[in-house]
């Protein structure tokens, strides 16, 4: 339980990134319990905002796996 609380706190950090949409499924990813997803999720789509973020062999990676 402790874990959910914590990635929650962590999503709300970040909720001015995010539309509402999204930090709504990032939350209810983590209240069911798929802490690590929605932190990926998170990952995935904070990269996203910053026009100047550097690619990483883990995005290449991601990019394969789809």
């Amino acid at each position: 339980m402790s874990e959910i609380r914590r990635t929650i706190s962590l999503l709300k950090l970040y909720r001015s990134q995010l539309t509402s949409q999204q930090f709504r499924t990032l939350c209810g990813q983590a209240k069911n319990g798929d802490t690590a997803g929605a932190l990926k999720g998170l990952v995935k789509l904070t990269r996203g905002v910053s026009e100047n973020a550097e690619k990483t062999e883990w995005d290449a990676e991601w990019a394969t796996a789809m």
